[in-house]
């Protein structure tokens, strides 16, 4: 029997993955905290950010969606190690306005990279579309800039009190990848590290 636990820094408590300064609006931290429990997940203003605390030591793990446009560069990244995958729900996706906005026309769609490939999907007339750090501050740049949408998640448009005009994804099952930092890259092709 080979024992894993010898060749990976102590696991810290702890699983970083995209958030927003609300507290859990984003995808990611919805099934983060579904997964690992509210008080294991840390919210990281970008997914690189997170791959920089585990990095560094400070937490134990990141989580990203398979959707996640540089999910490669994580994948391939010398000092990281694929440890667990697997497939949960997203929350459903919408186009939002801001109340009393035009239904019909926007100047620009605000909307997180993940969520790009929707766009031929939205059937808002929009002149251009323009990428947010996260679902919920693609509301914030809907609601700070005049004549606006977001393609964004149903609970940031709900909390920030938009008008939902179209459900562009109902629950889309999302593949998942959390990444750890071994001390030995030898360590990611040898058994499942899945429980790490």
């Amino acid at each position: 029997m080979v024992v894993m636990a010898s060749i990976f820094p102590p696991v810290l408590p702890t699983v970083g993955t995209l958030s927003d300064s609300y507290g859990g609006l984003t995808c990611s931290m919805v099934v983060a905290r579904q997964r690992y429990g509210s008080d294991r997940v840390i919210g990281c203003e970008s997914f690189e950010n997170a791959c920089q605390s585990v990095l560094g030591g400070e937490i134990g793990s990141f989580l990203v969606p398979a959707a996640y446009p540089m999910l490669g560069a994580f994948i391939m990244h010398p000092l990281l190690c694929a440890v667990e995958s697997f497939v949960a729900p997203i929350v459903p996706l919408v186009v939002a306005v801001p109340k009393g906005s035009s239904r019909q026309h926007a100047n620009t769609l605000f909307l997180h990279p993940a969520t790009e490939p929707l766009l031929p999907d939205v059937i808002l007339q929009y002149e251009s579309y323009a990428f947010s750090l996260s679902n919920p501050a693609a509301c914030q740049d809907a609601l700070s800039t005049a004549s606006c949408a977001t393609l964004t998640n149903m609970p940031a448009a709900t909390h920030f009190g938009m008008d939902i005009i179209q459900e562009v994804r109902q629950a889309v099952n999302m593949p998942w990848v959390r990444f750890c930092a071994p001390k030995s890259t030898a360590a990611c092709g040898q058994g499942n590290v899945a429980d790490r």
